[in-house]
């Protein structure tokens, strides 16, 4: 398969790509005091734990959550709504984005 660029998308788009490729989810948080972010599918929380299954979750800066889908590992034809979640003392609130991955399971 050819190399595929990675494709950033944020948070509260939906997106349709191609098996194989890395995407990043991006979540820009701000509040005081800064909110933590944390990851989830509609079904289940993902964790640090998950980088088997192809998620990695970093923090892009201070005030930008990131969630990185290795496209490789991923079924595709689903469609999964995955959802950051910023919080801090005083508020929680979520943002949800919609992805299909197109292709052939490798």
């Amino acid at each position: 398969m050819k190399d595929l660029k990675p494709v950033n998308v944020t948070i509260g788009q939906s997106v349709t790509a191609i098996r194989g490729v890395v995407l990043t989810l991006l979540c820009p948080v701000e509040g005081f005091p800064l909110p933590k972010v944390s990851w989830r599918t509609t079904l289940r929380l993902i964790t640090l734990l998950d980088e088997q299954k192809g998620y990695q979750i970093r923090m892009h800066n201070e005030t930008v959550g990131t969630l990185v889908l290795n496209g490789t590992k991923v079924k595709s034809g689903l469609k999964v709504t995955y959802v950051c979640v910023a919080s801090n003392i005083v508020a929680s609130t979520e943002a949800y984005s919609s992805v299909v991955l197109k292709g052939r399971d490798m």
